[in-house]
């Protein structure tokens, strides 16, 4: 019962895909967010806090290309997660309510290395051809074990059927806050609308008589 979407480009040029991505992301359970090599860029984080954040309850945060981390340059996987799990709660998380999200890391290029039989090198400078010892090898280097366990634990079963009854719930009470706020708006209105009228006088001696 799960299906995923892939939404336009965010940094697109074309007119309306962020408008149709936001769609998309308000009718999802969840939001799988890809993060390239370098990890999260402001442009991310601001893109997260104003335009997906508002709209979505659970995020998938997908670190790609561990395959590249420098191993002597101390890159790694486990802190690179813990570094990413403290820019989001800093910068993107700080203030929202109810949110919850993932972190894994993963190598898109291994995973479909090894499953692809098409592809015989894994790098154009390889000198031979793969086995099939060292596509399984590739296939759990490239960790994606991690995203399909978030996936299995969290969106299907039970657990799917209260994120659907929560994400209907949830909806109804974001139209509502805004029914009040234009309520609110239009009161506040009208108020001041009368604070500056002749009726106002009027009322108080009105007031004043009876």
């Amino acid at each position: 019962p799960l299906m995923i979407m892939d939404t336009l480009g965010l940094n697109g040029i074309a007119e309306g895909h962020l408008e149709q991505t936001k769609e998309i992301v308000k009718k999802a359970h969840a939001c799988i967010y890809l993060i390239q090599q370098r990890g999260l860029t402001k442009d991310d984080l601001q893109f997260l806090r104003e335009n997906l954040v508002p709209y979505q309850q659970r995020f998938i945060f997908v670190q790609n290309f561990i395959d590249e981390f420098n191993p002597i340059e101390g890159e790694n996987l486990e802190d690179r997660i813990e570094s990413l799990r403290k820019t989001l709660n800093k910068d993107v998380f700080q203030n929202a309510t109810g949110h919850k999200f993932f972190i894994c890391g993963v190598s898109a290029l291994q995973e479909l290395v090894s499953r692809d039989t098409s592809i015989t090198r894994l790098y154009a400078t390889d000198t031979h051809d793969l086995t099939d010892e060292e596509r399984r090898s590739l296939a759990q280097k490239s960790n994606f074990v991690a995203f399909r366990s978030i996936l299995e634990k969290n969106f299907s079963g039970e657990n799917l059927d209260e994120i659907q009854y929560r994400d209907t719930a949830l909806a109804i009470l974001h139209w509502t806050k805004n029914l009040i706020q234009k309520i609110s708006k239009r009161v506040d209105d009208t108020e001041e609308i009368y604070q500056t009228s002749h009726e106002k006088n009027a009322a108080e001696r009105i007031d004043k008589l009876i």
